[in-house]
Formats: C-alpha cells, sequence, structure tokens
C-alpha cells in the first residue's frame, strides 16, 4: 500500500513538468505587425523578407506581345530576332523566383527559340536555336 502512494505521488509531481513543456512556444514563430525582430545568436536582428515572384500570364496570341508585355512589365528590354508570326499555342500562368526562369518556362514549349540575357543592361535577346 505504501509503495502504490509513493508511486502515485511520484506520477502526480511530474505532472506539472509535462503540462510545461508542451506549453512552450519557440520565440515568436509568427511574424505580426508592429512586433520587435527576434535577436539572433550574435546579437543582429533578423528580419524577414519576402522573395518576389516573377508571373507570367500566357494567352493564345502572338508570341512576340505575350513576351514584349512581360518584358515591359519588368523593365527588361526586347530584341526579337526570330519572325514576328509565331502564334503562342499555350493558355497558361508561369511563376517563378526570377525573370528569366519564368521567360524559359515558356519558351520551353518552342523548341526552335532560345532567350539569351544580359543582366547588367537587363536585355534579352529571342533567337532561333
Amino acid at each position: 500500500m505504501q509503495q502504490r502512494i509513493f508511486v502515485i505521488i511520484l506520477l502526480l509531481s511530474l505532472i506539472p513538468t509535462f503540462c510545461l513543456a508542451s506549453w512552450q512556444i519557440a520565440g515568436d514563430p509568427v511574424r505580426t505587425p508592429g512586433a520587435q525582430p527576434l535577436q539572433m545568436a550574435n546579437g543582429v536582428a533578423q528580419t524577414y523578407q519576402v522573395n518576389k515572384r516573377y508571373t507570367l500570364t500566357a494567352k493564345k496570341g502572338l508570341l512576340i506581345y505575350t513576351v514584349r508585355n512581360y518584358a515591359h512589365s519588368h523593365n527588361w528590354k526586347l530584341i526579337w530576332m526570330v519572325p514576328t508570326n509565331i502564334m503562342n499555342n499555350v493558355n497558361a500562368t508561369f511563376t517563378g523566383p526570377d525573370f528569366q526562369h519564368v521567360l524559359n518556362l515558356l519558351l520551353s514549349y518552342y523548341p526552335a527559340i532560345t532567350a539569351s540575357y544580359n543582366l547588367q543592361t537587363q536585355t534579352v535577346t529571342i533567337t532561333r536555336s
């Protein structure tokens, strides 16, 4: 009987330990407006930044219009060195981390066309493969 009481008291004394551990939350898991930034181990403030996503919506029509509008919307110059009468048969939306990736996704449907990029002048050149 005395042994059972000891075991029960021992188990009851451990309950607060388990409850405390289950209610602990890592420091600031969700950023809220007006909250102070987290402090990293070296004392530098940690900031959060949303990565920019690029989106290209391709509709049926001439391919040059789709590429020209996309390049213009992101301040890129377009040099078109293929026939301008290529039809865009893709009706889709492409999303990616940068301008080049998204345009290459669209041009992957056209194996005879390639794009080369000059990042310094933000110029894209469309040529035949």
